[in-house]
C-alpha cells in the first residue's frame, strides 16, 4: 500500500513537473531588442551636428544567405560610437526600410570621372554613411548616428577607383568600377576602426557588403 502510494506521488510530481515546462514554453519569448540610447562614442560626441540624411543614394548590401555576417560587419562599422545592443536588424536587402546607405561627393584633382582617363582623388572628398535599423518594439527609436568622414585619397585608372575616406576615429574603402554604361559606380565597401565607443581600442575592422551608388550623385561629373 505504501509502495502504491510513494507511486502516485511520483506520477503527480511528474505531471506537475511536465505542466511548468509546457507553462514556461508557452511564455512569449524574452524582449532581445534594444534599448533606445543610441550614439554614445567619440565621433557622436565632437562631432558639431548631424549630416543631412534625407537623401542618401548609394546602398550597401550582402547575399541573404550571410545575413548574420552581415549584421556583424554593421555592428563592427557602429563600433566606435554605439554599442551592439543598441542596434536592431539591419537588412542585408533592404527589408523594413533598414540597410546601409551612403552618399556624398567625390572631386578629381582635374578632369571628369566620365573622361576615362584617370586621375587622383581630390582630398576634401567626403562620405555619409547612414545605418537604418528595424526594431519593432520601439517603432520612435531615435536614428543611429551617421557617420560622416571628411578627407578623402585615392586613385582613378581607367573605370577602377580605390578611395579610403577617413578621420581621427576610422576609415572606410571603397574600391570598385565605373560602369558608364549603366552610369552606376559598384565595388566593395571596407573599414578599419581605430577605437571602440568606449575609447578602447583596437576597434573593429572588417568588410561591410557590395555598394552600387549612380556615378554622377556621387562625384563631381
Amino acid at each position: 500500500m505504501g509502495q502504491g502510494n510513494k507511486a502516485a506521488g511520483t506520477i503527480k510530481a511528474l505531471i506537475l513537473t511536465l505542466m511548468v515546462g509546457v507553462l514556461a514554453a508557452c511564455q512569449p519569448p524574452e524582449n532581445k531588442s534594444p534599448v533606445v540610447v543610441r550614439g554614445v562614442g567619440p565621433r557622436v560626441e565632437n562631432q558639431p551636428g548631424q549630416p543631412n540624411t534625407s537623401n542618401l543614394p548609394g546602398r550597401v548590401f550582402a547575399n541573404p544567405y550571410y545575413q548574420q555576417a552581415f549584421q556583424e560587419a554593421v555592428v563592427g562599422l557602429l563600433s566606435t560610437d554605439v554599442r551592439p545592443e543598441y542596434i536592431g536588424h539591419v537588412s542585408a536587402t533592404g527589408e523594413n526600410g533598414s540597410g546601409v546607405f551612403f552618399g556624398g561627393q567625390v572631386k578629381l584633382t582635374s578632369g571628369s570621372i566620365l573622361s576615362g582617363a584617370g586621375g587622383v582623388i581630390a582630398g576634401d572628398s567626403h562620405i555619409v554613411i547612414q545605418v537604418r535599423d528595424y526594431v519593432p518594439q520601439h517603432q520612435n527609436a531615435p536614428p543611429l548616428p551617421a557617420i560622416q568622414l571628411r578627407a578623402a585619397q585615392g586613385q582613378v585608372w581607367g573605370n577602377q577607383v580605390q578611395i579610403v575616406f577617413w578621420d581621427a576615429y576610422g576609415a572606410v574603402e571603397l574600391s570598385g568600377q565605373i560602369d558608364t554604361q549603366r552610369q552606376v559606380f559598384t565595388g566593395v565597401m571596407k573599414y578599419e576602426n581605430y577605437i571602440l565607443y568606449d575609447g578602447s581600442s583596437p576597434g573593429a575592422a572588417g568588410t561591410l557588403g557590395d555598394f552600387t551608388i549612380p556615378i554622377c550623385s556621387f562625384f563631381m561629373c
